[in-house]
């Protein structure tokens, strides 16, 4: 009979952490709900559902082109709200 050297189960504090540290996985599912919504709509009601997608669309447009095509302080703004959409903070000013 062999007896084994290595611990078969090892302590808490020494596994580590399996995938990357840090995903907010409340984030994801959260988004994965909203896209389940837009679907559920899009099979219910299928005008409703593309009207939905429509709208997203066109909100995803005039983001990009106000961040591309806008002045300073209109893509300074955009960008103040998606970090108030994301709920980040905002960045240190220039010192």
């Amino acid at each position: 009979m062999t007896v084994s050297t290595r611990d078969p189960s090892p302590r808490v504090a020494e596994r580590k952490p399996r995938g990357r540290p840090g995903v907010p996985w409340r984030r994801v599912w959260a988004g994965a709900g909203v896209l389940g919504g837009e679907g559920a709509a899009m099979y219910l009601r299928p005008a409703f559902g593309e009207a939905l997608a429509a709208t997203c669309v066109v909100v995803v447009l005039v983001l990009l082109g106000a961040i591309l095509c806008g002045s300073d302080k209109t893509c300074e703004r955009v960008f103040r709200l998606l970090r108030w959409a994301a709920n980040r903070p905002e960045p240190p000013g220039p010192s």
